[in-house]
């Protein structure tokens, strides 16, 4: 049970059954691959917070190169792009290797990359390529080793985006301006149950500063409030 008043990285925590004693010390993981870490003093536990990994998911065109970039910069953490990883690894457009490499091939390599990534950085941000969530054990890996922010954005919004951009995205090359609606919303619900998996989702529509704060706060444990929520100015600090 979370009392209150944040303080920075410290909290104050009422002792709880799922943690682990060491001696006086527990380490105690959230569900949302926050990693706590806290001694006992007296009726209290005072806990220590241990910033790990964030990943982004988001359907294409929703804007994650940008997006990711700016929650990354104000949560004080390297950030990295898995598509801008793979063009610099094979030195070519996600396109072109989509094309050349099939599908099931461009999926491995994606996946490669993103444990890579997990691999060589404990703080990081990462954010990933529409399908990444949706192939392999790439949902349940990144659950497993951070925490997954999901900036959705309904359909009709994803198809204004997407709008004469088809040479740029694999997935929807060759479609014509009348079967792009009907593409985007079916495929979006197809992978929506797996989007909604993440541990945070968040209106890709209104992600300003202050919902990227909201998001910061739940990550780094200093408050845990809905990032839908109006944000509170008073745990900005």
């Amino acid at each position: 049970m979370w009392w209150a008043a944040p303080c920075g990285h410290i909290r104050l925590l009422q002792y709880g059954a799922n943690a682990r004693m060491q001696g006086q010390a527990c380490h105690f993981g959230t569900r949302s691959g926050v990693w706590l870490t806290f001694c006992r003093f007296g009726a209290l536990t005072f806990v220590a917070m241990q910033e790990k990994r964030v990943f982004m998911v988001v359907y294409m065109g929703v804007g994650k190169s940008t997006s990711g970039a700016r929650l990354a910069k104000l949560m004080g953490l390297p950030f990295f792009d898995t598509d801008a990883v793979l063009r610099q690894r094979h030195g070519c457009s996600i396109s072109r290797l989509f094309e050349e490499q099939g599908e099931p091939a461009f999926r491995t390599m994606e996946r490669d990359v993103l444990h890579d990534l997990v691999r060589d950085h404990e703080q990081v941000l990462i954010s990933t390529g529409g399908g990444t969530p949706c192939h392999a054990d790439n949902m349940e890996f990144m659950r497993t080793h951070g925490t997954v922010v999901y900036l959705q954005m309904p359909a009709d919004a994803l198809v204004m985006r997407l709008e004469g951009r088809a040479d740029q995205r694999p997935l929807i090359a060759g479609l014509s301006a009348e079967a792009l609606p009907a593409f985007v919303a079916r495929h979006l619900a197809e992978r929506e149950p797996v989007y909604s998996q993440a541990h945070i989702t968040v209106d890709a529509r209104h992600f300003d500063r202050d919902r990227m704060k909201s998001v910061r706060n739940l990550v780094e444990g200093r408050a845990w409030f809905s990032p839908s929520e109006p944000p509170r100015p008073d745990l900005d600090r």
